[in-house]
C-alpha cells in the first residue's frame, strides 16, 4: 500500500511540466505529479532540496538536475511501470 500525504500538495504554474508536488519531512519522500497524470515518489529528499524546488523558476529543470538522477524513485501512476536509479 502506498502511503498518501495528509497535506495539500504544492500547485505549480501552468507553464511548468510539474503539476504538483508534496514532501513528507518525516519519511523524506517527495511525491511529484506531472501534467498528463504521471506521478512518482522520490526517496530521501531533504527539506533543503524541497525549499530549492519551491523557489526554482523551472520546477522541471530543477527536478531533472537535482532530484531525478540522485534519488531512488518509483512510479505511482501513469503509463508504464518504472523505478530508478538505485
Amino acid at each position: 500500500m502506498i502511503p498518501r500525504f495528509p497535506k495539500k500538495p504544492v500547485q505549480t504554474e501552468k507553464t511548468s511540466s510539474v503539476l504538483s508536488f508534496h514532501h513528507d519531512p518525516e519519511t523524506k519522500t517527495l511525491e511529484v505529479t506531472f501534467h498528463g497524470g504521471r506521478s512518482y515518489r522520490y526517496d530521501n529528499v531533504s527539506a533543503e532540496n524541497v525549499a530549492k524546488l519551491k523557489a526554482a523558476k523551472s520546477k522541471g529543470a530543477f527536478l531533472n538536475e537535482h532530484i531525478i538522477p540522485h534519488h531512488t524513485f518509483i512510479k505511482l501512476k501513469g503509463d508504464r511501470t518504472a523505478t530508478g536509479p538505485g
